[in-house]
């Protein structure tokens, strides 16, 4: 039977073709922060790209756990009882 809508146990049907550490670019270009309230906020969080690479680097695509050539739920719930297999 074919849903219109996406299985929802599907953790990433779609892979992403690269991924980088870039942050996606702001959505707009006005602030709303005036400059003080920036540099004060750099200040303590870091800018953009020091915030980005101080993330822990999880592996970005889940390999198949339970061999069924899909990524679902299963296989998510499979590597946190038994632990995530390369």
């Amino acid at each position: 039977m074919n849903s219109v809508t996406p299985d929802p146990l599907v953790v990433n049907p779609q892979p992403l073709d690269q991924t980088t550490l870039m942050p996606p670019a702001p959505s707009s270009l006005v602030s709303t922060f005036n400059n003080k309230a920036q540099e004060k906020g750099k200040a303590i969080y870091g800018d953009p790209m020091q915030r980005q690479q101080s993330l822990a680097n999880p592996p970005v695509f889940m390999k198949d756990q339970t061999g069924d050539g899909k990524i679902t739920y299963g296989d998510v719930v499979k590597a946190r009882i038994e632990g995530y297999k390369e």
